[in-house]
């Protein structure tokens, strides 16, 4: 019995059911390209700075882009009015409009969606949601977003919310 070669690469996984002769089909899982910031810049590695990160994970599109807590991506086909990493992941996309969306990750660790106001020619929805224009929808890791018919992402990571204010706390008690 031979033992596959630490290449470094996941161990396969089963793809399907087993053949006729017992076997499974096994398949490789694909490396993944490494996360970018929304900023553009190479995402640091650190086990803190990945867990307080949230992702929008465009899949074979490209990404994930990553949002620091503070941080807003405006997402759409135009490179003068979208972050550029996500220009360049939707450019191709003909269904996402040129100012299509907003994602916020504000301060406290809530995520909130956007769609512009003057609205999207294919609209936003999360999962069955559909979003008016100009109106934000509080969103959550797992939940995956549509840009239009075509176009989605899966939101991943983040850190969870920061606890509500306490009335003992705004009272000095």
């Amino acid at each position: 019995m031979s033992t596959p070669a630490d290449d470094g690469a996941p161990d396969p996984v089963p793809d399907g059911e087993p053949e006729a002769d017992g076997w499974i089909s096994v398949v490789r899982p694909t490396p993944l390209p490494p996360p970018r910031r929304a900023s553009g810049t190479a995402a640091p590695h650190s086990a803190r700075a990945v867990r307080a990160q949230l992702a929008l994970d465009f899949g074979e599109l490209g990404g994930p882009l990553l949002l620091d807590r503070g941080q807003t991506v405006r997402l759409g086909r135009s490179s003068g009015w979208a972050t550029p990493d996500a220009a360049g992941i939707l450019s191709g996309e003909s269904s996402v409009s040129a100012r299509h969306a907003s994602v916020e990750y504000a301060e406290d660790g809530t995520v909130w969606l956007t769609e512009v106001p003057e609205g999207s020619t294919n609209g936003v929805r999360v999962d069955q949601h559909v979003l008016a224009p100009g109106h934000r929808l509080r969103v959550r890791t797992g939940d995956t977003v549509w840009l239009g018919p075509h176009v989605s992402f899966r939101l991943r990571g983040g850190a969870p919310p920061a606890p509500p204010a306490t009335d003992r706390a705004a009272n000095g008690t």
